[in-house]
């Protein structure tokens, strides 16, 4: 036969060898052959497709997944814990920016600045629905932010800034509740002050 077939990554490539091919070799069967090889191309080209599919779905599984440890054990691998723990899974995220997340503002010393601060959640849970907000020095343990009170999320916030004489810092820490009640990590941002 004047046809050879080659295996492929994508599929299988057709090489016609024109050398020693004769026209009594069967035209037909040459069309026939290349017609059944189209197909079998075809149904490969089909078979890739739905496999990368599966492969993805998969992959989308495994991150889920990773998301969420098993019960009793901490942080997604360990030592087993005794009694149920909390997993590390946290649907709500988010994000806090200062002035739009410029490096420092600035001003004559004893004045007060007005700095504009947004705030950014959303949740797999649910709708955000509140934040509790410090502004402050940068945060010990924590416990300086479970005392503040809840509020409605709102996404833009104005904070005054007292000016003091050269550098400063200053800092807007915040968590967000959604409507099912889980909690987001604590987001923190500062700037610098400068007072001249």
């Amino acid at each position: 036969m004047c046809v050879q077939k080659q295996s492929g990554v994508l599929g299988i490539v057709l090489v016609a060898l024109l050398a020693g091919c004769t026209a009594t070799a069967g035209q037909s069967d040459l069309g026939a052959t290349v017609e059944a090889l189209e197909t079998q191309v075809s149904q490969q080209e089909e078979w890739i497709s739905y496999q990368s599919t599966q492969i993805m779905a998969q992959q989308e599984m495994i991150v889920a997944l990773a998301t969420r440890s098993p019960a009793g054990v901490q942080g997604g691998f360990g030592v087993p814990q005794d009694g149920p723990t909390l997993t590390p899974y946290q649907p709500v995220d988010g994000s806090v920016l200062i002035h739009g997340g410029g490096c420092c503002v600035g001003g004559n010393a004893g004045d007060t600045l007005e700095v504009d601060v947004q705030f950014n959640a959303f949740s797999l849970e649910g709708e955000v629905v509140e934040m509790r907000v410090l502004a402050g020095p940068p945060l010990g343990t924590g416990a300086e932010l479970a005392d503040q009170p809840w509020e409605p999320f709102r996404p833009e916030r104005v904070f005054s800034v007292l000016v003091a004489t050269n550098w400063t810092t200053f800092w807007v820490h915040v968590q967000y509740r959604d409507e099912s009640g889980m909690l987001s990590p604590v987001f923190s941002d500062e700037i610098g002050v400068e007072g001249h």
